[in-house]
């Protein structure tokens, strides 16, 4: 019995690093993005860095990066989760198959 509920909060975990990885993937495209309309509009028009536009691609681009490490921060600690069920599954199973053998 024990092993299935380590296996549905395992699951569990799972499925939400996969939204988690989705998210990230969502915003690591939007990063890749603004850091291109950035160096185009850099490139286009010389000294711009101070420019109002500039600045706003700027601030998008940190906070993208700021929340992209926020996610990959989630997903080692939702890996680290899933691999300690793993493990605990793993001990589970070993532990009820040697009860029954003993038996």
């Amino acid at each position: 019995m024990t092993f299935l509920s380590l296996s549905i909060e395992k699951e569990s975990l799972t499925m939400e690093k996969s939204m988690l990885e989705y998210q990230e993937m969502v915003l690591s495209n939007h990063l890749n993005t603004v850091t291109g309309q950035l160096s185009d509009y850099l490139c286009a028009n010389e000294n711009s860095s101070e420019d109002s536009y500039a600045q706003s691609l700027q601030a998008q681009q940190q906070l993208y990066d700021s929340q992209k490490g926020s996610m990959e921060s989630k997903l080692k600690v939702l890996n680290a989760e899933i691999e300690s069920y793993d493990k605990a599954i793993t001990t589970n199973i070993k532990s009820e198959c040697k009860l029954s053998l003993s038996v």
